[in-house]
């Protein structure tokens, strides 16, 4: 039996499908007339953070290998790595939808482009709609 247009998946992926009426997200479903709009949240990098724990980090580091200070040296290393890995670290970003004037976070992923595309098949859908 062939897809109806309002049944054809217009996106899938792992816990996403999209079809031109519904968007199923895990166990949560949402009917596509009932969203209002949609708008992408994304999680603030701690760059500022992170490079002052680098700095931090790797003068501790000189100072413990100047001052054979074994302690300074392993503070000082963790201290530029882990400021390292703040500053590179990829952030979440959240689909908010809102219906019927409430904001519903639909999904919450670090897989930006999976966001990206989700996003734009449902506005696509929206658009679509009668």
């Amino acid at each position: 039996m062939p897809a109806t247009e309002s049944t054809a998946i217009l996106f899938q992926s792992a816990n996403v499908k999209l079809t031109a009426t519904r968007l199923d997200i895990g166990l949560e479903s949402f009917q596509i007339k009932k969203i209002t709009a949609i708008n992408i949240e994304t999680e603030a990098r701690h760059t500022r953070t992170g490079l002052s724990l680098v700095v931090v980090g790797v003068a501790a580091l000189l100072g413990g290998l100047l001052a054979n200070l074994p302690v300074l040296i392993m503070a000082g290393a963790a201290g530029a790595v882990g400021g390292g890995m703040m500053c590179v670290a990829k952030v979440n970003r959240t689909i908010i939808l809102t219906i019927r004037g409430q904001n519903v976070r639909a999904l919450t992923s670090k897989d930006g482009k999976l966001v990206a595309d989700l996003v734009g098949a449902i506005r696509g859908a929206m658009e679509s709609r009668t």
